[in-house]
């Protein structure tokens, strides 16, 4: 008796799962849609999420008594969600994310103009071979409207500080940004930039910046003091640093003024302020004088750091020398 039961109930299970997802197109209709939706979205494995979604987006986006989407946006919708339905896109999170993005621009986070060039970013990232830039595209909108993330992987995360961001499009999708800091988080380290500006290209992965500050703070030292100013530079924000030229670093504790050199900053794990790593400066000028650098001890050489520690630089043509004295 309790084996037909189990078998009951796991044909009832299955024909009602099989039933989920067997649609093969959402009806363009205000009272029909959101029950076809739901059962869609019955098919997600976090099923608990799933359910938390629904609610939220029917229950304060698009029930008549509540309504926030017009027609016009809710044929926009239509449309996507039969679109990514046929590409076989799941609910999560691929349709959350493209949802919650609509729902972000309805509660009035960015404007009419933002919402026509995200609009036209969709239309390229369809149009594309596969479907890694759609779905790069929508979650990396629903992380800048939670959170002001740019980028999110399983090891790392690229974040702004400040919401001072556009949607752009010129040929391809863009995102430009305001003064703001930029910041790599992992597990147990990051780095920050400060006060800089930049575009970031979500096809590519690529952000083109302008300007910025980077310190030693995180390496235990004085971030009024010693730090480094940076003109143009670029990440590619898969990888979890970067380099750049012709910045301008400040350390009076041993020079009067500043010097011209390449800058390296990366994210590393479990990193501490006596561990540090990063950041690290190298000078292009290697024939940089240190009196009493130790005690009796004066250097001639080009100067690098790495995290907290001064290194001596020199090379093949420019060694760095010490000259003891008694």
């Amino acid at each position: 008796m309790l084996n037909k039961l189990f078998l009951i109930l796991f044909l009832f299970i299955s024909v009602n799962s099989i039933a989920q997802t067997q649609i093969k197109e959402f009806t363009s209709d205000e009272l029909i849609f959101p029950k076809e939706l739901k059962d869609y979205f019955k098919t997600a494995q976090d099923d608990r999420a799933a359910h938390d979604f629904m609610d939220l987006f029917l229950d304060n986006y698009w029930k008549k008594e509540q309504v926030k989407f017009d027609a016009s946006e809710k044929e926009y919708i239509y449309k996507i969600c039969n679109w990514m339905l046929k590409k076989r896109l799941k609910p999560l999170p691929e349709f959350k994310a493209f949802l919650s993005s609509m729902m972000a621009f309805k509660d009035g986070k960015k404007d009419g103009n933002n919402y026509l060039k995200w609009q036209k970013g969709i239309e390229k990232v369809q149009a594309a071979k596969t479907l890694t830039p759609f779905t790069n595209y929508i979650t990396m909108s629903e992380n800048l409207f939670a959170n002001n993330t740019i980028y999110k992987s399983v090891t790392t995360q690229w974040r702004g500080s400040s919401a001072e961001w556009s949607f752009e499009y010129d040929s391809v999708p863009y995102i430009k940004f305001g003064e703001t800091d930029i910041a790599c988080y992992t597990i147990g380290d990051s780095l920050v930039m400060h006060k800089t500006k930049g575009v970031y290209f979500p096809l590519t992965y690529k952000w083109i910046g302008k300007s910025g500050i980077v310190d030693w703070k995180r390496a235990g030292l004085d971030d009024a003091k010693i730090y480094a100013e940076i003109n143009k530079y670029s990440i590619d924000f898969k990888k979890s640093g970067y380099d750049a030229d012709s910045v301008v670093y400040h350390n009076p504790n041993y020079f009067d003024k500043p010097l011209l050199g390449v800058l390296k900053d990366k994210v590393l794990s479990d990193m501490n302020e006596g561990r540090a790593l990063y950041p690290q400066f190298d000078s292009y000028d290697k024939r940089l004088q240190i009196k009493n650098i130790f005690k009796d001890v004066d250097y001639d050489g080009g100067f690098a750091v790495k995290g907290a520690k001064v290194i001596g630089a020199g090379n093949a043509e420019n060694p760095a020398t010490f000259n003891f004295f008694r």
